[in-house]
């Protein structure tokens, strides 16, 4: 589970990403509640968030900014 509102806002994988590097988005989908009727704007109340990678470490995602949500 990733906690949202944290600074820096990281990401822990389970195995380090390949290709993965500063710049590219990243997508995290909600987990806690199903979702419908979602638009790629992403301006509705569905908690999938859409991210900048900010720098990648082994397993950590470091985002260019904080999660809203909990994942």
């Amino acid at each position: 589970m990733v906690a949202g509102g944290f600074s820096p806002p990281c990401l822990s994988l389970a195995s380090a990403p390949t290709g993965w590097q500063a710049g590219d988005a990243v997508i995290v989908t909600a987990s806690t509640t199903p979702e419908a009727n979602c638009t790629m704007l992403r301006n509705d109340a569905c908690q999938t968030e859409e991210r900048t990678i900010a720098s990648v470490s082994g397993t950590t995602v470091t985002l260019s900014a904080a999660l809203t949500y909990t994942h």
